[in-house]
């Protein structure tokens, strides 16, 4: 796993509406990407998962909207212990992938005024979640813990 040399900025907006939050050093990072995991995003739209060399800032935020090239959207749904993961770049859209995923796996809410769902084949562990959070976090690219599909981009 290669990591980023610069300093690089958490950014995490949950559910799109309620203005962005921003960790700078490995502790604010970890407690972030633990609250990412662990509320829910059930009725609401994904969970954004930014990391560049500066703050992103949705038009929530004060200022002008700012998104690095590429990106996470996150959905969980912790009281079935389960999530799934988006990847938005400059030339893909790209859904997790779990080929092991039971019959009984969630579609879990892409966004809440579709409703857009994930397919249940996008659904992965939670623990596989955070794990591939915490790989972005330190390489700024594509997890490569979790398995891809093709996706597609609701907004």
């Amino acid at each position: 796993m290669t990591t980023i040399d610069t300093a690089t900025v958490l950014t995490v907006m949950f559910d799109q509406h309620r203005g962005s939050q921003y960790a700078y050093t490995p502790e604010e990072t970890a407690t972030l990407l633990d609250r990412v995991v662990t509320e829910s995003t059930e009725g609401n739209r994904t969970t954004l998962v930014t990391v560049w060399d500066r703050p992103a800032r949705s038009h929530h935020d004060e200022g002008e909207p700012q998104y690095p090239p590429a990106y996470l959207r996150v959905a969980v749904d912790p009281d079935t212990g389960w999530g799934a993961m988006t990847w938005i770049g400059t030339a893909e859209v790209l859904d997790t992938f779990n080929p092991h995923a039971p019959e009984d796996a969630p579609e879990l809410v892409f966004a809440c005024d579709g409703p857009d769902l994930l397919p249940a084949s996008a659904s992965l562990p939670q623990t596989d979640v955070r794990r591939a959070l915490t790989e972005y976090t330190h390489t700024g690219t594509r997890p490569t813990t979790v398995q891809w599909q093709q996706g597609y981009l609701a907004l």
